[in-house]
Formats: structure tokens, sequence, C-alpha cells
């Protein structure tokens, strides 16, 4: 990780300077804060999102398997849905969706429950996924998965219905975007690849299995290519390269087209109550942490206005001092209005 803001260019600073609590502790020293208030761990490394990461891994941190899940994932999918929904009623702001209904991207889709729950309800959906566990399960049922990273090039092939090569070198790569890739107004350093997430060797291996024919996107009109809605949960903070995932989202949405996140928090009582427990808790594939401010701060750099934002946990017994003697109703309406939690729902729009 650079010893500057991927998303300022400013330098970093070390945690324990902005957070006196960390001082002294173990790994602190791995960790870092910008300027906007986003935390960096120095130390993070990607790690392999094959089946176990959705078999045993998951079942060792909740309890059961991802799809064992499932009705729980589902019930997620459509309360951020539902509490979207309520926002913009509640701000008064129009959307003008796609007139064939609105178009959906999700970062991470994973085995497709949060894109059924949308499909149900007129969403027109495409995911990107790196696994190919859980692509393949939701091609199963229908939906159309770009089976690679979210900072490949072959994201925008797959979006504008080009077909995709099953080898491309990195030296053929700057034709194809110059003539495809890039109708959307995107720049050659924008979808570059960093060290961090290319792959190795000079050419880019696309799954044996792969069939271009299918990579043509029957459910978007001619020409469209932004997005109405893109969401995210619990994927941004694994992007080694921070600025290229925020950059590229916001290219990828329309003018007023809205961005629906999920991720940690450090503005919850893990972080500001047991900072020694964070350290030694925190993944090892996060590479930033964001609260409620910091995204704000962030999301502007990028031509986007965060209109909402909401804890999406509650742990009022990880809380300290009098916060946690509170019932546990008037601690969720405090956390609520505090936006305190370890986890938090993010909204966004695209400036007009």
């Amino acid at each position: 990780m650079p010893a500057f803001c991927q998303h300022t260019r400013k330098p970093l600073i070390p945690l324990s300077r902005t957070f006196p609590k960390f001082a002294g502790l173990d790994n602190a020293d791995h960790f870092a804060i910008s300027s906007n208030g986003v935390i960096y761990y120095l130390k993070a490394r990607s790690v392999d999102y094959g089946p176990d990461y959705f078999l045993s891994e998951y079942e060792s941190q909740y309890g059961k398997s991802y799809l064992e899940d499932e009705p729980n994932l589902r019930r997620l999918a459509a309360s951020r849905l539902d509490w979207m929904d309520r926002v913009l009623v509640h701000s008064g702001l129009e959307v003008d969706w796609s007139a064939r209904g609105p178009t959906l991207l999700e970062i991470g889709s994973a085995a497709g429950f949060f894109l059924d729950e949308a499909k149900q309800r007129g969403y027109r959906t495409l995911g990107v996924e790196i696994s190919r566990y859980a692509s393949e399960i939701a091609q199963r049922k229908g939906h159309q998965i770009l089976n690679a990273s979210f900072a490949s090039p072959e994201l925008f092939r797959f979006l504008d219905g080009s077909s995709v090569s099953v080898e491309t070198s990195f030296a053929d790569r700057s034709e194809i975007e110059e003539s495809a890739l890039f109708a959307n107004g995107l720049s050659a350093a924008d979808a570059s690849l960093t060290a961090d997430t290319a792959p190795t060797g000079n050419a880019y291996s696309a799954p044996a299995d792969h069939n271009p024919s299918n990579t043509g996107n029957s459910i978007l009109s001619g020409g469209e290519t932004a997005m109405d809605l893109l969401a995210a949960f619990y994927t941004l903070e694994h992007f080694p390269d921070q600025q290229l995932t925020f950059r590229r989202m916001a290219q990828l949405l329309k003018p007023g087209g809205l961005l629906l996140l999920s991720l940690p928090s450090y503005h919850g009582p893990l972080f500001r109550c047991s900072p020694e427990k964070w350290l030694s808790s925190h993944p090892e594939d996060h590479f930033a942490d964001y609260s409620p401010e910091s995204m704000a701060l962030t999301l502007e750099l990028y031509g986007l206005k965060q209109i909402a934002s909401r804890p999406s946990s509650f742990h009022r017994k990880r809380a300290c001092g009098w916060i946690r003697y509170m019932g546990d109703s008037f601690y969720r309406k405090w956390a609520m209005r505090k936006g305190f939690g370890d986890t938090m729902d993010i909204l966004a729009v695209k400036s007009l």
C-alpha cells in the first residue's frame, strides 16, 4: 500500500496520531489514516475467493455456509431495496429510471440473491463476480454475470455487449479499449490494472468454460451502457486500488444514477471502544475502512453526493460507558440518530 491517500494523493499519517487509543497497541503501526478520514491497512493482501470462501470460511464466521444463509441474505437484500425506496420518497429526489426499467449492476454479485430480489421488482440486472464458484451459481439461475474482477478491462466489453476474447494480451489491450471500451468517455489510465490486480504473465486468460457468445447483454438497449443503479455489499473494502474503484463506479453511473453500498464502518463500538479487538480481528483482505463522514467526503471527489447513511448493525454490548446500559430499543434509536454502527449502508447519487 502507498504512503499517500489513493483518493487525494496527500500523505497518510499514523492511525494513533488521530486516535490516541491506538498508541502502543500491537499492529497499530500497520494502519494509517488520510486527511479526509480514510483508514488504510498497510499489510492488506488479496485472498482466494473460491468455494472455501463461501463454504467453510463463511461458516466459521457466521455459523452456517453461505448457501445455508440464503434466507437471511435475501431478507437483507429486500431490506436494502426498501430502505433505498424510503430514502427517495422522503428526500423528494426524482430518479429518471430508464423507460424499459432501471438497469442495475451489482459489484460482487456472489450467488445472485440480491439480483433475484431486484429482478422481481422490475430491475434489469447484471453482475460482476470474481469467484467462479459463485458466478456459476448465479448464471445457472439465469443471471448475466461477468466472472472477473471489477477492475478488469473486460467489464466494459461485457457492458457494451461485445464478445470477450478468451486471451487478450496487455500489449493489444489499448487498441481494444480505444475502439470499444471507452465509448463511455473513460481514459486509458482509469482502466489500467494495478500490480495488485493484474494477472501474472502477459495475458489475461478467461476461465476454461468461458463462452464469449454469452457476454452480449440483451437486457440493455442499443448504446445503453451507463447504469441507473450500482450496488456493492461488503465488496469495496476488498479492492487494493480504491481510486480506480470509485472512479469506475462514478463513470459507470448515468447522471442522476444511484449508488447503494454496505460496508464496514469504523464509527462504531468495536473501533471506538475496543481498539485492541478491532486490530486483532481486522480482515487481512480489507484494504480501506470508512466512516459515514469519510465516505461522504470521498464520494464528493468523484462527483457523487451521499444522500443517506445508516448503521446496518447494532451491538449495544460492544459499546462503552453509559451507552452500553441503554435498553436495546433506546440504543437502536440513539445509534440510528448518531450513525453509530460497526457496519453501514450508504446511498449516493451522481451529480447531473
